[in-house]
């Protein structure tokens, strides 16, 4: 798993990309002399591209499909070696790159949600007004978060330097959950100091919500496959 450290440097990078307003390098020397990211006016999917100077012309790597999926998707004219390498270090720091994305995301308003009251849950819009738009229905135990009274709007918040989404907002202990989790993760089930996922049946997917159950101990439990 990246080190502390790896993680604050690739946050650090996209953070002062986004206040100069130019462009985010997540990874470095992927192989040696190959820096990826994207502009900051990048549309959707989530994705990577060479950002050395003359070089963006080369292609993309799609990271995510149209239901949230994480993949791996080369197009255009990047070397095959090049591709080779890259896809190792996306596997290693896909958690680093999918935070930075979700930071990206919520400058440009990509994350709505949206209290509904009547089936118990929180509708989050992503990728809103996009040809990526989707919806994912988040279901939370509301009464184990506030009590007897009715979900409002104002208990649920984006915390976008974060890059967690904040369940029970009016409350003295809310639930923080990380963005990565609702915008690539399985079903979830906020409730009861928790955010437990249901990640399904994919291998990659299990060892994915571990280690982010890794780096959020008490605020996440993964279910077992």
């Amino acid at each position: 798993m990246p080190s502390t450290t790896t993680s604050a440097r690739i946050l650090h990078r996209y953070l002062s990309a986004t206040r100069r307003k130019t462009a985010a390098v997540v990874l470095r020397d992927c192989p040696r002399g190959w820096d990826w990211g994207w502009v900051i006016g990048s549309e959707p999917p989530m994705h990577v591209i060479p950002m050395m100077a003359g070089s963006r012309q080369l292609g993309r790597v799609d990271l995510e499909d149209r239901e949230g999926r994480r993949i791996f998707r080369p197009e255009g004219r990047i070397p095959n070696n090049v591709l080779n390498v890259l896809a190792t270090e996306v596997a290693m720091h896909s958690i680093e790159i999918e935070d930075a994305w979700c930071h990206h995301m919520v400058g440009q308003a990509w994350i709505t949600p949206e209290v509904d009251p009547q089936n118990g849950g929180v509708d989050v819009t992503l990728y809103g007004g996009t040809a990526n738009e989707r919806t994912r229905a988040i279901k939370v135990n509301w009464p184990k978060i506030i009590g007897p009274r009715k979900p409002a709007q104002a208990d649920v918040e984006i915390d976008g330097e974060a890059a967690e989404f904040i369940v029970g907002a009016r409350e003295a202990r809310p639930i923080r959950v990380p963005l990565s989790l609702i915008v690539f993760g399985g079903r979830v089930l906020i409730g009861d100091g928790v955010a437990v996922s249901d990640a399904g049946g994919d291998p990659w997917q299990r060892a994915r919500a571990r280690r982010i159950a890794d780096r959020y101990v008490g605020n996440f439990v993964p279910t077992r496959a």
